[in-house]
């Protein structure tokens, strides 16, 4: 009768346990999907359980991923267009009499510190050069995607930008070709993939459940919807990242760069370079002298590229306040931010680029 009676106890604690755990599973779906934040949800629902609209990006077949055209922030202000790009629509082919800016890079060229379409730099450069600048037939496409290194820049603008017909490129990027570098020597290859990997969108079994999912995401065992799990090889990531930039040279970066030069004078565009603008005073990894370094490694390589290929070229850099009050982190700007990287480029656009029209 004891052993009877301990099984009896431990199938009602099962029981127990059981309903318990599927009240919870049931009450954290509900809260996911229906009361919680965008941004909570983005961060523990599965992917394939979330809106058309919510996610930013999609699996593509040779960009790894690519900006979803159906994005629509929760506020409105964010959204792609069909074209699969930040901002307005735009008509292909190219209405007669536009010239066409096509601006291309990573996060810092879609601007993931600002939150409105209109405030981001490719957007106020548009308005300013048509307004302070009288030139009412410029159109500026803010084509930038967040974790985009110069080899899917490359891509992009080989099999999707320079059929929009621009008149120009303007890539403004630099760090995101830092991340490629810092991976273990002997994996680090001229077509990337010692740190880019095929998207991953695989439903691990145990992410059916939404308590383990949470679980998972905080402990590592569940991907994150984040561009460094979904598309990036962690497992490479060099244990002395020191030794791996100095041994992994940005000579990718700068062949990236000769590609895509050749390209836009193949299909009569011209590319524009910039240096490009950190603030080490926000704290955060863009302030670590490892990452300044390659920064200006990188800089160097964006010069000598332009110098060598003729190639517009900016020297963002120095001219770019470092007032932590116009950044977002190290390596975004905020809106106000955003505001005077547009008047600067605006500025030169005007009188180094279209000036030679």
């Amino acid at each position: 009768m004891e052993h009877a009676a301990r099984k009896g106890r431990f199938a009602r604690a099962v029981a127990a346990f059981a309903l318990g755990f599927v009240l919870l599973e049931l009450g954290w779906r509900a809260y996911l999907f229906e009361l919680a934040p965008p941004e909570r949800q983005g961060k523990f629902a599965r992917l394939d359980q979330m809106p058309e609209s919510a996610f930013r990006f999609r699996p593509h077949p040779h960009l790894v991923y690519a900006l979803n055209e159906r994005f629509v922030s929760a506020d409105g202000k964010n959204r792609h267009n069909g074209h699969g790009t930040r901002g307005p629509d735009f008509v292909v082919p190219k209405p007669a009499g536009v010239v066409r800016i096509v601006c291309i890079g990573g996060s810092t060229t879609y601007e993931t510190g600002v939150k409105d379409d209109a405030e981001t730099y490719p957007a106020k450069m548009g308005e300013l050069l048509r307004t302070r600048h009288g030139r009412a037939d410029v159109e500026v496409i803010n084509a930038g995607v967040p974790g985009y290194t110069s080899f899917e820049s490359l891509i992009l603008l080989a099999l999707r930008a320079l059929e929009w017909q621009p008149d120009y490129v303007l890539y403004y990027d630099n760090t995101n070709d830092v991340h490629p570098r810092l991976v273990e020597p002997a994996v680090f290859a001229s077509d990337d993939a010692g740190y880019r990997k095929p998207w991953d969108d695989d439903v691990r079994w145990w992410d059916h459940s939404l308590v383990v999912r949470w679980l998972g995401v905080q402990m590592g065992f569940s991907p994150r919807n984040a561009l460094v799990d979904r598309a990036t090889r962690e497992e490479n990531q060099a244990r002395d990242k020191a030794d791996a930039l100095a041994r992994n040279s940005p000579q990718w970066f700068r062949r990236n760069l000769e590609e895509m030069s050749a390209l836009c004078a193949a299909r009569g565009s011209k590319l524009v370079l910039a240096s490009w603008a950190s603030c080490p005073s926000k704290g955060d990894f863009a302030g670590e002298e490892l990452y300044q370094r390659a920064f200006r490694e990188n800089n160097a390589v964006l010069a000598e590229v332009a110098r060598s290929n003729k190639l517009p070229w900016f020297d963002f850099e120095p001219a770019m306040s470092k007032d932590p009050e116009l950044w977002a982190d190290g390596a975004h700007v905020n809106e106000r931010g955003a505001a005077l990287k547009a008047e600067l480029f605006a500025r030169f656009v005007a009188e180094h680029v279209l000036g030679r029209r």
